[in-house]
């Protein structure tokens, strides 16, 4: 699994697009969208303890059940309005001053390259699969805390956060 994920179109032939080093991912966006959302839905989550009433959290629920609830709308909210941004910036900015600088042909939007090294992406991607792992183990434990939690909201919630976690570690 040597590859980079998301590599924004017309990199590398403008200042304005730069080539990332291979060892971090091709795009930054998608990465801190993850991160921030996860921080988002930990303040979230002490804020809606501190004040149930105010932020409509059930005070029966617990910290993990609040915080997961919260961190699986925010990180999906998050990656699509970070991917519908990202979108934009390249198709309307970065495209145009590409080729008004006289290229004729910019390289295309990639979904994945491969690479000679480990790079963030291969972490984050690792980590997914262990969090998804550990959110399938979990639901099938039928542990009382976890039980108003959906089966899959809590697989989605487990390969967030074990793929987040991975990221900082990454940056070398």
């Amino acid at each position: 699994m040597v590859l980079r994920l998301f590599v924004p179109p017309g990199e590398g032939q403008h200042p304005i697009v730069p080539k990332r080093p291979e060892v971090l991912g091709a795009n930054a966006a998608l990465q801190y969208s993850a991160i921030g959302s996860t921080l988002l839905a930990v303040g979230y989550t002490w804020v809606a303890r501190k004040y149930p009433s105010r932020f409509g959290a059930s005070p029966q629920s617990t910290v993990p059940t609040t915080f997961l609830r919260s961190s699986a709308k925010l990180g999906a909210a998050a990656i699509i309005f970070c991917s519908a941004v990202n979108w934009y910036y390249h198709q309307s900015f970065t495209s145009v001053v590409i080729a008004q600088a006289g290229r004729k042909t910019i390289s295309p939007y990639k979904l994945f390259e491969k690479t000679n090294q480990y790079t963030a992406d291969d972490g984050a991607i690792a980590g997914a699969r262990i969090g998804l792992l550990a959110g399938l183990s979990l639901w099938r434990m039928r542990l009382p805390w976890w039980t108003p939690i959906n089966g899959w909201l809590l697989c989605w919630c487990s390969s967030r956060h074990h793929g987040c976690a991975q990221l900082p570690l990454l940056h070398r």
